[in-house]
């Protein structure tokens, strides 16, 4: 009585641990919400012009996704190129307007005038400001870039500020969705990496090299250390509250809250808490939600809860057999260790490992490849072939094993 009263309360304590870690999560997926649609303040005006004479300077040091890049740009060495092609229109312009001028009377003007609309469309058909993107560490950075003119306006310095946002991308499997995992990823201290600014001239195909960096690196923010702990914890007590779940009740198990754990059953919910973690990891700090869920892990899931039902099927009626410890009962076929189970757990670690170390690193679902998919598949086959053959299957000698 005293240890059926017990597993009672394990039992609650797990619920609630499941519950508070859903809240957590949800609380803060809630408050990245609205951090992000918060309006970030004005960037600042450049003050004193900085030494050295860069092209680029950065009026604001760190950026963040959901905020924006704050850049000054000095138009007179950035525009270079255009201003010359200004100068160039205009030369001509004026050399046809001298030929014009030169045309002795009672000549006719008509080639001089035809000669000086041309050179004056072709001048004004230049452009007079230009729209420029942005690059981090090379990655162009998505969004539709700000527009200077190539001129300083009168009563402007040569100096222009201008701000460009970096906005998420929902869509993971876009090419902005890309460059924003490759903007994100790599090694972080303390929730920031540095990044090189460079601004480009945006080009009609797309492939705008960069023209110019800013020489001192930004300090991008990727997270807060005390929201990812936040969001871990609420991610640990969700995969604590289901662990307790399992172990005190039979949702891990053959059949009761006392019998052996099913390998099979540890396997699907290992990969549910990978699968959610990994999302709501890549979610919340990438706002990125359609698309993550890769082909190679959607495939890897439907192998495990294959191999989990046929493995009930077999065990069709489930052993009430009582459990020994949870390693014992999932590496041995009811007598000794089993081969085919160690290599069933072996690859579902291997392959949670990476799991775990790509989301990590690179924001993003693995996507496993043909011949790894059909490796679990046949590692699963393998296990379920010789689960007919163990001694607590059906028809076979002895029973009274679990599985």
């Amino acid at each position: 009585m005293l240890q059926s009263g017990r597993r009672g309360i394990l039992q609650r304590f797990g619920l609630v641990l499941a519950f508070l870690g859903t809240v957590l999560v949800a609380a803060i997926a809630g408050a990245g919400g609205r951090i992000a649609m918060q309006q970030p303040q004005a960037c600042p005006r450049l003050g004193a012009v900085p030494a050295g004479d860069p092209v680029v300077f950065l009026t604001e040091p760190e950026i963040r996704l959901g905020g924006r890049v704050c850049v000054a740009i000095d138009r007179l060495q950035f525009f270079g190129r255009e201003r010359a092609e200004l100068k160039q229109a205009q030369d001509r312009v004026d050399e046809a307007q001298r030929q014009l001028d030169a045309v002795p009377q009672g000549t006719s003007t008509t080639s001089a005038r035809t000669n000086l609309t041309q050179a004056s469309n072709a001048r004004d058909a230049l452009p007079g400001e230009r729209t420029l993107v942005v690059f981090l560490d090379d990655v162009r950075v998505p969004g539709h870039g700000f527009t200077i003119a190539v001129q300083p306006p009168r009563g402007e310095g040569e100096w222009a500020s201008a701000e460009f946002p970096l906005e998420s991308t929902a869509d993971a499997s876009s090419a902005d969705g890309a460059n924003w995992r490759r903007i994100l990823g790599g090694p972080k201290e303390g929730g920031t990496r540095e990044v090189r600014v460079g601004v480009a001239v945006s080009a009609a195909d797309g492939a705008a090299p960069v023209r110019a960096r800013a020489r001192q690196p930004a300090t991008f923010r990727v997270y807060e250390p005390g929201w990812l702990v936040a969001g871990g914890l609420g991610i640990f007590f969700l995969a604590a509250g289901i662990g307790m779940a399992g172990w005190y009740t039979g949702l891990l198990r053959d059949s009761g809250a006392t019998s052996r754990f099913s390998l099979g059953r540890v396997q699907m919910a290992w990969w549910l808490v990978l699968i959610i973690g990994g999302f709501l990891f890549i979610w919340l700090l990438s706002g990125q939600w359609r698309g993550v869920v890769t082909t190679g892990a959607m495939a890897l899931i439907g192998i495990s809860a294959t191999t989990g039902v046929a493995a009930r099927l077999v065990d069709d009626p489930p052993s009430d057999a009582e459990s020994e410890n949870f390693w014992l009962d999932i590496v041995s076929d009811g007598q000794n260790p089993a081969l085919h189970r160690l290599q069933l757990i072996a690859w579902t670690i291997l392959l949670g490992g990476i799991f775990v170390w790509t989301v990590i690193w690179t924001f993003a679902f693995p996507d496993f490849d043909a011949n790894l998919l059909l490796l679990v598949g046949i590692v699963g086959g393998t296990y379920l072939g010789f689960k007919f053959r163990e001694p607590d299957a059906p028809g076979s000698s002895p029973p009274d094993r679990g599985a």
